[in-house]
């Protein structure tokens, strides 16, 4: 999370013009110069999936991605539907990325979508971060092989030592909790966290939650019970 965040705060500063959406939150750093992210929402993968018209030129980040996509649930609606999204982001011009602990646990479908796979390893607390690029399905590199997922740590294909990712600490908070989509209790946990959001009717805000799934309307009212 850490270097996704200096990595964009240093294309911010070098004019780097397309906008970020992030599912955390961005607040930017005045004494940096940094500005926030331009949308941060905890809902933002519900979102993407729908290709919204503003969704054009503009850069993804998404931190804890297995709390979206896991492969236990890779039969999902949910998880189907963002395999699309990630299929044609192309056409919108829009770059994703995303941050995990467990790679070995996403959805294959996210895997297929995946151009650079990134191993970050921190270096003096934080001040700097070593990274180990790989080129997952070659195409960079022009490399075929079949290769263990995740990667096997020295079998990168780039290394390279970003400086300065200290910068990071000011610009979001690590204690910040990235709520499963699937969780029962999502919209409550994200509330209790701070956020905060408008519903038409009490009837909306029971079943936000489960709907965001892509279950039946039996399940949904089923889950929706249990809030």
């Amino acid at each position: 999370t850490l270097q996704c965040l200096a990595q964009r705060a240093m294309m911010r500063e070098r004019g780097y013009e397309w906008q970020l959406w992030s599912n955390y939150n961005i607040t930017g750093s005045e004494r940096l110069g940094i500005p926030p992210a331009d949308v941060v929402s905890p809902l933002l993968v519900d979102q993407v999936i729908e290709f919204p018209q503003d969704m054009r030129q503009l850069t993804i980040a998404i931190d804890e991605i297995q709390s979206a996509f896991p492969g236990r649930r890779s039969l999902s609606n949910f998880n189907t539907l963002f395999s699309q999204f990630l299929t044609q982001i192309r056409k919108r011009e829009v770059e994703c990325s995303a941050t995990t602990q467990f790679p070995q646990v996403l959805d294959y479908q996210v895997l297929l979508q995946t151009d650079l796979f990134c191993r970050c390893e921190t270096v003096a607390g934080g001040r700097g971060v070593r990274l180990f690029y790989y080129d997952w399905w070659g195409q960079f590199t022009g490399r075929m092989d079949r290769r263990r997922w995740p990667p096997d740590k020295f079998d990168f294909d780039w290394e390279w030592m970003m400086p300065g990712t200290d910068m990071g600490f000011e610009l979001y908070n690590s204690s910040e909790v990235v709520v499963p989509v699937f969780s029962k209790k999502r919209m409550a946990i994200l509330e209790a966290e701070g956020w905060a959001f408008e519903y038409e009717n009490d009837r909306d805000r029971i079943h936000t939650a489960p709907e965001d799934l892509g279950l039946d309307p039996a399940e949904q009212e089923r889950r929706g019970a249990t809030l």
